[in-house]
């Protein structure tokens, strides 16, 4: 595409139908310049345009959900099912998901 239009920008933002897998593709291709991922943040095109997007979708029915995030405002915040650890000099210590996340 670029080398037939090189004035093309292409903004790329990854979705509910795409698996995490093809992100650290999608980072190479971006760090060459290829194409731009558009992912929470925003980006002004050659033209001026400015394109802000997320990957994130509300849930679906279907089974890739490396994309999903709900967004209503009286959900409760859902804590990934791990425990949090650190390290010191006296060992290994757990830490409080709540006090901490």
């Amino acid at each position: 595409m670029h080398d037939i239009n090189p004035d093309v920008d292409i903004g790329v933002i990854l979705g509910n139908d795409d698996c995490q897998m093809v992100t650290r593709e999608s980072e190479d291709l971006h760090r060459t310049g290829l194409i731009r991922l558009v992912d929470n943040s925003a980006w002004k095109t050659r033209h001026s345009w400015q394109v802000i997007g997320t990957s994130l979708v509300p849930e679906t029915p279907f089974h890739l959900k490396d994309f999903e995030r709900r967004d209503c405002k009286a959900d409760p915040v859902r804590y990934p099912s791990v425990q949090a650890m650190y390290s010191s000099d006296q060992g290994i210590g757990i830490l409080s998901s709540s006090a901490w996340f």
